[in-house]
């Protein structure tokens, strides 16, 4: 570009280098006539690249990075992830058996505690005590139906909800 007049006026050229050169470059934001610096048009590029992994390990390009940074970091990460794996296999054991001591220990409890209402109406019956012995007994057995019934159905419930995730068909 040239200057003449205090207006820019671009330059026809067949070169390709046309706006490479500073004279080329187009104005920006005219400068007021006399003043003798110029503002160039500046164009910049950036890229950005993001990668990201999940899981226990990054992939094998990276664990190979890490080991050139610190010779034997990789196999250090990968040994930390077998005890993670290996801590986390454990935990989750000891969930499972602590539920099923729970489980074992409601069912005992309940059993107990429905004998001795059973065995209570029978008491009451047996003193003399028909009407109450009777409905002691009835909403006993009518409890423990209720408990099973339900239970039951949540069972039901929970696999049927872990078909539908492991097929795909989140609702």
């Amino acid at each position: 570009m040239s200057r003449k007049s205090g207006k820019n006026q671009r330059q026809n050229s067949s070169s390709d280098n046309s706006l490479t050169s500073p004279a080329n470059r187009p104005l920006v934001n005219n400068p007021p006539p006399g003043e003798e610096s110029r503002k160039l048009l500046q164009i910049s590029s950036q890229r950005q690249v993001t990668e990201s992994f999940s899981g226990p390990l990054p992939p094998p390009q990276v664990l190979r990075q890490y080991n050139e940074i610190v010779p034997g970091l990789a196999g250090r990460i990968v040994a930390q992830a077998e005890r993670q794996t290996e801590h986390r296999i454990q935990m989750e054991s000891k969930v499972v058996q602590s539920d099923i001591s729970k489980s074992w220990a409601g069912l005992v409890c309940g059993f107990v505690l429905s004998l001795c209402c059973i065995v209570g109406g029978i008491i009451c019956v047996l003193q003399g005590h028909d009407w109450a012995g009777a409905a002691i007994i009835t909403t006993s057995l009518a409890g423990l139906a209720g408990t099973f019934i339900y239970g039951t159905a949540t069972r039901k419930a929970e696999r049927t909800e872990k078909t539908k995730i492991l097929a795909g068909k989140n609702d």
